[in-house]
């Protein structure tokens, strides 16, 4: 709906001003933030409506980091086993403060080329890759079957097979097609960016891989399901 919303008023700025949508705009990441303001001064109370639209980005940012570090956290808290060591407040205070000063680059004068730069290279390929790697853990690794157990457990309720069999069979080649397309675009596709920032990217992208084909090379002792359902 925001893409027919926004390109539909692109379409209208197009045929007032005699030109097509490819002369109005070269596209990015920051064509939202174009449309949608051009959008708002079209309607009655603009002032308002702005008001509403950066509202609803700031609660969309807010919501998306709070799923980010409440996830993020647990992960750590549960892998690297804390419960012990470490109160929880702790780990969400390092995990804020690591990425605090690692995005900080972002607020200042280049900021947006950087975020262009990280959200082209790394937003793609490794969000794929990443997805295969959880859907072949889940499925293969960890096993159906353990979280069958466990959800039962849990809600009484079982994983129907037809499910099982589409994550399996359908879903995990399906994105593995999709990842070795994307590759081949990586590389056999030419743009006009400098050759340093191509590399760059590419080593953006090569950052997660390798971190999950090293953690497939790390040997841990998963536990039965009887083990995780005594647990519970």
């Amino acid at each position: 709906m925001g893409a027919i919303a926004i390109f539909t008023f692109l379409g209208h700025i197009a045929h007032k001003e005699g030109k097509t949508v490819k002369e109005i705009t070269s596209g990015g990441l920051d064509l939202a933030f174009i449309a949608y303001p051009g959008l708002i001064t079209t309607l009655s109370m603009p002032n308002f409506w702005s008001f509403l639209f950066f509202l609803m980005l700031l609660l969309i940012g807010v919501d998306t980091v709070i799923g980010l570090i409440d996830f993020e956290s647990a992960f750590a808290w549960d892998f690297f086993q804390l419960r012990k060591k470490m109160k929880k407040q702790y780990v969400v205070l390092i995990i804020v403060g690591s990425l605090f000063f690692t995005d900080i680059f972002l607020a200042t004068n280049n900021g947006w080329y950087y975020f262009v730069l990280i959200s082209k290279h790394a937003g793609g390929i490794t969000v794929i890759f990443t997805l295969f790697a959880e859907i072949y853990c889940i499925a293969f690794v960890f096993g159906l079957d353990k979280l069958e157990a466990l959800m039962h457990h849990r809600t009484g309720e079982t994983i129907p097979k037809p499910f099982k069999f589409s994550l399996k069979y359908l879903t995990l080649p399906l994105i593995g097609i999709i990842f070795c397309i994307s590759v081949y675009r990586e590389f056999a596709v030419q743009t006009n960016e400098p050759t340093w920032q191509i590399w760059v990217g590419r080593f953006l992208i090569s950052i997660p891989i390798a971190s999950c084909l090293i953690g497939f090379c790390i040997k841990r002792k998963t536990p039965t399901a009887e083990a995780l359902v005594q647990r519970q």
